[in-house]
């Protein structure tokens, strides 16, 4: 037989091909002497807890499938939020879960509602299954509450990250509150959670104790970020069980394993890590923010893991700063913003002596663009 027959190859769906590819952070940057900035990561995830856990994996009978109604990390979540298990639904990630919402409320001729600065993800998972995304302009890189609720009375799903990602702005609870009783009871609200444990603003508060009353609610989760679990992809999500049952109906049999779902109970278990990687960030993110520097770039004040920055040079900053073997996030179709991950404090020191190396150089007159004569 030929090993290869004439014809066209397959045809993937239109909507599929005019989809906008999903960019995270340069996974490739593991080398030794490499600083890594760029995926707002733990940076104290690998953590001893953790470490002692992967010992025990031979105990885990890694030779049969998982319960795939994953009881006991169930009950953890809910225990930690205070509600009824069947209001619970882990996933491979919060993206794993991003994508079933997509998939069962969202199609040709549906509309999802983001806001321009918010999570790039939501508009990949929407145009994916062939739906139209309307974005609502931000206001000082954050969410306009009135503005996405008016928009959402033509949609059938609501996505609202909070804090946002990539600028780190946050919408106060009262806030949130308004706009779930503004938006119609048939539109699908969807809170990306993903960074709710770095926040310390008084104002601002998860979505979780709402549920009961928002049947159109639905909270998305992850222990990627502050409890370190990036590499295992653990998420969940929070919801009514009508909503959280059409999402179940499509997720794949055993989409999270056995030892992801183990190290997760570990990790849910241990709340003092997670404090203390908040006081750690917050620390650490306001040192980076307090730098002269860093300071005359910040686009918006952040309240996260990461730091939000703007400058015209920010194409070349990000240039210089991997001479440096320091690696952040830039955005292609944005290219005078930049996303700095906080890590630890002898990663950002690495940081900013690299941010005012390349700053400096580029101060200099024969570095310096004719077009933009103002400093970084």
């Amino acid at each position: 037989m030929p090993s290869h027959l004439p014809g066209a190859a397959p045809l993937a769906n239109d909507f599929v091909l005019r989809a906008p590819d999903y960019r995270p952070g340069d996974a490739a940057v593991h080398t030794r002497d490499a600083v890594r900035l760029c995926s707002n990561e733990n940076p104290y995830g690998d953590a001893q807890r953790l470490r002692e856990l992967w010992s025990r994996a031979a105990d885990l009978h890694i030779g049969h499938y998982p319960d795939n109604g994953y009881p006991a990390l169930h009950q953890a979540l809910a225990r930690l939020h205070g509600l009824a298990p069947d209001h619970v639904l882990v996933g491979n990630g919060s993206s794993e879960l991003l994508t079933l919402v997509a998939r069962a409320y969202l199609g040709p001729g549906r509309t999802a509602v983001r806001s321009s600065d918010s999570f790039a993800l939501f508009s990949v998972v929407s145009r994916l299954v062939g739906a139209e995304v309307a974005e609502v302009p931000s206001v000082r890189y954050g969410h306009d509450a009135g503005a996405l609720a008016a928009a959402s009375a033509r949609a059938q799903v609501l996505f609202i990250d909070n804090p946002c990602n990539p600028t780190g702005r946050y919408l106060p609870a009262a806030e949130v509150e308004a706009l779930l009783r503004a938006t119609p009871r048939s539109v699908l609200v969807v809170v990306d959670e993903a960074y709710a444990e770095y926040v310390t603003a008084p104002d601002y508060g998860s979505c979780t104790g709402l549920v009961g009353e928002f049947p159109n609610l639905l909270i998305v989760r992850t222990l990627s970020k502050a409890y370190g679990l990036a590499g295992l992809r653990v998420g969940y999500c929070i919801g009514s069980p009508a909503v959280l049952r059409m999402l179940e109906r499509l997720r794949p049999p055993f989409s999270v394993n056995s030892f992801a779902a183990q190290v997760a109970l570990a990790a849910l278990a241990d709340q003092r890590f997670v404090a203390d990687c908040r006081t750690r960030n917050e620390a650490e993110r306001r040192r980076i923010e307090s730098h002269p520097r860093v300071a005359a770039c910040l686009a918006a004040p952040g309240c996260a893991n990461f730091v939000f920055l703007h400058s015209p040079h920010a194409a070349r900053l990000h240039a210089r700063l991997k001479e440096h073997g320091v690696h952040v996030l830039a955005f292609p179709d944005a290219p005078s913003y930049l996303r700095v991950t906080v890590g630890t404090r002898e990663e950002n020191q690495r940081f900013l002596d690299a941010f005012e190396a390349a700053a400096r150089d580029l101060d200099r007159p024969h570095t310096r663009h004719p077009e933009h004569k103002e400093q970084p």
